[in-house]
């Protein structure tokens, strides 16, 4: 759930019976962008606008995937999307890259249940941080107390969902304990994944940091 008090159970709901579409949540999103980007490090707008359009339309055939088919999606910088760079937050890691071969298991889960993934999330430079900025790409707005830092390092995909541009995203939780609920109060309105197994496809190696 959203702090605005949107859940995926009441999208889902409305989607069903009508009073949505995923091409209206889509372009609702893409509207929230265009007036602040800082969660994000990638948007891929016209495939998003075409993976609603199918969902839509197999909803309408009654073969919609799962009920919460189409609704907006965000992964952070961290996850493999297969054919797309991972890019850990850092533009010189980014270059050392290739395109990844595979889908990371947590994005192929979201995939098959009929996410419209269609965005990257900005991370902590190689998620070495709990503050959530990033010099080389900014640091994603704090809403619920504009003015102070969102905190990381699954900074962008907390504000993303925090703002209401996306109904779900991932991030992840390298530090695996009591202190990471402590130190990383934003990251609530956000999926995190545990373990590298969720987050990497294969043929990578992880950005390296005192979290690993």
């Amino acid at each position: 759930m959203d702090p605005t008090g949107r859940t995926l159970s009441a999208i889902a709901e409305d989607l069903a019976t009508g009073r949505t579409t995923s091409r209206a949540l889509v372009e609702a999103a893409l509207g929230e962008i265009a007036r602040d980007d800082r969660a994000f490090r990638a948007v891929d707008a016209a495939g998003a606008r075409a993976a609603a359009d199918a969902c839509d339309t197999l909803r309408g055939l009654g073969l919609a995937p799962t009920p919460f088919a189409g609704a907006p999606v965000s992964v952070k910088d961290l996850f493999d999307v297969a054919g797309t760079l991972t890019g850990g937050g850092n533009p010189d890691w980014r270059s050392d890259q290739e395109p990844a071969v595979a889908h990371a298991p947590a994005v192929a889960a979201l995939l098959a249940a009929g996410a419209d993934l269609w965005g990257k999330t900005v991370t902590d430079e190689l998620a070495f941080s709990l503050a959530g900025a990033n010099f080389h790409y900014g640091t994603p707005d704090n809403t619920a107390a504009p003015g102070h830092v969102p905190g990381g390092s699954s900074s962008g995909s907390a504000s993303a969902v925090a703002g209401r541009v996306v109904d779900l995203a991932l991030g992840t939780d390298l530090l695996q304990g009591e202190l990471s609920r402590v130190v990383e109060p934003h990251a609530w309105p956000a999926f995190k994944a545990r373990g590298r197994r969720h987050a990497r496809g294969h043929g990578h190696q992880r950005p390296r940091s005192a979290h690993n």
